[in-house]
């Protein structure tokens, strides 16, 4: 996934990596395997977006991936949504009614994670 919040998921991944070298803090390692395991189920859904026109993506994977996002999150309806969409028949309502879940399970765990990006200062 080429999305902002794949970029500030890695940024922080590497931030936290640094500082577990320093001080090999076992809460910091567990952050880097946590947000390891949320990019992991972010790319499998945006792998079934691409691939929803033509394929069935009602997959033990997508559905194993919903199941740990949606604990690890106070938002609900997001994930709720993405699995009725799975059942749409037409392929580009599927992938419309796909995508506007997805959305909203980024927000939600940017904001599970405190993960937002860097404000940019003009000079």
């Amino acid at each position: 996934m080429h999305s902002n919040e794949l970029k500030e998921i890695e940024r922080r991944m590497d931030e936290l990596a640094r500082e577990f070298a320093a001080a090999h803090d076992p809460a910091v390692k567990r952050k880097i395997e946590d947000l390891s395991r949320i990019s992991a189920a972010l790319d499998v859904f945006v792998d079934a977006l691409d691939r929803c026109r033509t394929e069935d993506m009602r997959t033990p994977k997508i559905v194993s991936a919903l199941d740990y996002l949606e604990s690890q999150s106070a938002t609900k309806w997001p994930f709720e949504q993405f699995r009725e969409a799975l059942d749409n028949t037409n392929e580009e309502g599927r992938w419309q009614l796909l995508n506007a879940p997805l959305n909203g399970i980024k927000e939600a765990i940017k904001s599970r994670t405190n993960l937002r990006p860097q404000r940019r200062t003009l000079k």
